[in-house]
């Protein structure tokens, strides 16, 4: 059995599009629906016969973004939504009889965004840690949506990482190093030949984490089509390689009326369980996690705390090193003295990101921005305007 998926970004209007026959009719033919930049409003609700549909529009007063998945109800049983990360990260867990899928349903606003500007967050670096989270033995993490992120052909993966065998025999015993297999990695290909700041972060992530990009690799997409009709926006789908074969007919549909980019779906081989605790309507979606930042005015109470286990942090330090096991025990031994004293000074949970609004126009200018500056910037301003598509 197969899941067929959809991944797309349908841009403005999706609660009136929904109502158009032919957007009904193209939507029915999969299974999983993952609709992004849908500019939702919290008050948003959504209800397709034959689907259960959950809403994750943008809070605040920040126009845009929004995400909106559909689960056909014959799937529902084995599908919970697991986490969420404002608008921008849903994760779905798909329940297999080997393998769990966690499909990350992603939206990156563009770079230029004021929302990077309200909200201090590092959009790439809560990507890297929710993969890294999920990724083990009885998941398999598949990332998807719009990441706004033009990257060309760059590698996603560490060129000539492998090891000389000289090198590879005096290690052996020490660590268990595992090469980057970029040598038997399919060449990616891709239309767009450009690269923005946000498609370097995206392979620096995926370097990072292992997800390789599947557009432009497989037979169905030789060519790396454009999965978009503007300046912005980019549509992948992201998997580690050696789980590649789950992924099967990888289509990007053509381009239509309904958003200036187009459809991306694939086929997710599906084996599910034979019981399961169905998704409730209701279930709370996780929206805490955990913020780690020095408090410089708790620096000496940590040091405090510190000298206390001082003896024990040496033990482990001059204990013998006989091999990768014992360095293991080592680091994870002294990884966790650390923790335990200053997570108490250093480690906050974080139940939601509050905005914190702006006051433009009332603040001062810094001594430096001059009038010379100001009109520089307003001819800036007006190039960019000029030279943005029509």
């Amino acid at each position: 059995m197969d899941l067929k998926v959809l991944s797309w970004n349908v841009g403005k209007g999706v609660i009136s599009k929904l109502q158009n026959i032919d957007f009904q009719l193209f939507l029915s033919e999969y299974d999983i629906i993952c609709l992004s930049e849908c500019w939702l409003q919290e008050e948003s609700k959504v209800d397709r016969p034959g689907y259960c549909v959950k809403c994750f529009p943008r809070t605040g007063d920040i126009k845009g973004g929004g995400i909106l998945i559909g689960i056909k109800l014959e799937f529902i049983a084995n599908c919970t939504i697991i986490e969420q990360f404002q608008d921008c990260f849903v994760c779905l867990k798909i329940g297999q009889t080997v393998r769990n899928y966690i499909l990350i349903i992603c939206y990156f606003p563009p770079i230029s965004s004021i929302y990077y500007n309200k909200y201090n967050i590092d959009i790439f670096y809560s990507f890297e840690q929710l993969v890294c989270k999920y990724q083990n033995p009885d998941n398999i993490v598949i990332a998807t949506g719009d990441f706004n992120s033009r990257t060309s052909t760059l590698n996603d993966f560490i060129k000539h990482d492998k090891l000389c065998k000289k090198s590879q025999e005096i290690i052996q015993n020490l660590i268990e190093y595992v090469p980057d297999i970029g040598d038997i990695l399919e060449i990616r290909r891709n239309l767009d030949n450009t690269v923005n700041q946000f498609g370097r972060n995206l392979i620096s992530c995926c370097k990072t984490t292992g997800l390789r990009i599947i557009n432009g690799r497989v037979e169905s997409d030789r060519e790396g089509q454009f999965t978009f009709n503007s300046s912005k926006g980019c549509i992948y789908v992201l998997i580690e390689h050696c789980y590649f074969d789950s992924i099967c007919n990888f289509q990007t549909g053509i381009f239509n009326e309904f958003s200036d980019h187009a459809p991306l779906s694939f086929d997710l081989q599906y084996k599910p369980h034979l019981r399961s605790e169905q998704v409730e309507e209701n279930s709370p979606v996780v929206k805490s996690f955990k913020s780690i930042k020095w408090d410089e005015a708790k620096s000496d109470q940590i040091r405090l705390e510190l000298s206390k286990v001082n003896t024990c942090m040496l033990g482990v330090c001059e204990s013998h090193i006989r091999d990768q096991e014992s360095i293991d025990q080592c680091v994870e031994r002294f990884s966790e003295i650390v923790t335990n004293i200053t997570s108490p000074f250093c480690v906050k949970n974080i139940k939601s990101v509050k905005a914190r609004h702006r006051k433009h126009g009332n603040q001062p200018d810094k001594p430096w921005f001059d009038d010379l500056c100001k009109q520089k910037y307003r001819n800036y301003k007006k190039a960019m305007h000029d030279f943005k598509p029509k």
